[in-house]
């Protein structure tokens, strides 16, 4: 076991590198992204990199096809886009006017998605301007605290909020398709299974866990709970 130290403040997300086994990423309420190097032999490890927001640092994640590319979301009402061969930002989304709480690459579209307290996701092309979104999704009643577009299909984005609420959205209708009530708390996170299309987990502050077929209704799934 080894132990990751460097943060000053709760550490909000966490993620592997998709392709660099040995690099993985943190993001705090200390306002820093840290990237770390988890090849390092040693019980306690210092981060190799550093990365500096305004405000709370609420997720950082992976590009899916590029070992060297991040992106975090932060209450300064930004998401940005790294790069580690330069150490910089390359790219700076003012994605809202209030705190971002989540990003999430497109695997197969140069786009990225956001979601925030104003209870907005976002997508943006990241080849184009930054200054307007490609597309709004409107339908959460609170915050958006996690969005993961599906591995399978390039249109499909699923949405935990403090509504409680899980949505599945169609990115080519812009509106969503599905939605799941099973979280009696804050729905907090959400994931797609990448060995079983259609599949679909939710976890909650109500010490749940769910599994969804986002091909299913939402009273099937309930009957079947």
């Amino acid at each position: 076991m080894a132990i990751l130290r460097g943060h000053t403040a709760e550490v909000q997300s966490c993620e592997w590198n998709h392709l660099n086994k040995q690099r993985a990423l943190s993001a705090s309420n200390d306002g820093t992204v840290k990237l770390w190097d988890i090849s390092a032999v040693s019980q306690v490890m210092q981060p190799i990199g550093s990365f500096l927001h305004d405000n709370i640092a609420n997720q950082a994640i992976w590009h899916p096809t590029h070992d060297a590319i991040f992106a975090s979301a932060a209450s300064d009402q930004m998401c940005r886009i790294w790069d580690l061969r330069t150490g910089k930002d390359v790219k700076r989304i003012h994605a809202h006017t209030n705190d971002v709480l989540c990003c999430d690459f497109n695997k197969y579209e140069n786009f990225i998605a956001t979601g925030s307290t104003d209870n907005l996701i976002k997508v943006f092309d990241l080849r184009a301007s930054m200054d307007q979104p490609l597309m709004v999704l409107m339908g959460h009643q609170l915050a958006v605290k996690r969005i993961k577009f599906s591995p399978y299909h390039a249109n499909i984005l699923a949405s935990a909020s403090y509504d409680m609420s899980v949505k599945v959205w169609d990115c080519n209708v812009q509106r969503h398709i599905n939605q799941f009530e099973q979280h009696s708390e804050f729905a907090t996170a959400v994931d797609f299974s990448n060995f079983a299309e259609g599949l679909m987990l939710s976890a909650g502050w109500d010490g749940l866990c769910c599994v969804h077929n986002i091909n299913e209704t939402k009273q099937a799934v309930m009957a079947a709970r």
